[in-house]
């Protein structure tokens, strides 16, 4: 399964007030515990979708972002560095190309798109 697919899967599941199911033998001598899902070369453009997502809600926090892909916020901060990002420019960005899809695929004025983007 995709990363894109599995983010938004797991911030369903985690808002929906579900757990990920605990395998038995899985994780650390066998306790129960599920390993998190590693983070691969799609991570950048997970977040990109997972931000996209979170965008009705407002201005998506950093802290937010790092618990719907299941990390705390420094790792998922160190994990943005390595790709050579920073959360701060990565949601400007994502604002700004959802407004311009909206422009061009939809019937909605700019002012209305500029007022939601506040």
């Amino acid at each position: 399964m995709a990363s894109d697919e599995m983010l938004a899967i797991r911030l369903l599941t985690r808002w929906g007030d579900h757990r990920w199911p605990r395998r038995r033998g899985c994780g650390p001598a066998g306790r129960g515990v599920q390993p998190r899902p590693r983070v691969h070369a799609e991570f950048a453009a997970s977040v990109r979708t997972l931000v996209t997502s979170l965008l009705g809600t407002g201005h998506p926090s950093v802290a937010l972002v790092a618990d719907a892909a299941g990390m705390n916020v420094r790792t998922f901060q160190r994990r943005l560095a390595d790709k050579d990002l920073v959360y701060a420019q990565v949601v400007p960005e994502i604002r700004l190309a959802e407004a311009s899809r909206r422009l061009v695929e939809t019937d909605q004025r700019i002012t209305d798109i500029a007022l939601e983007g506040d």
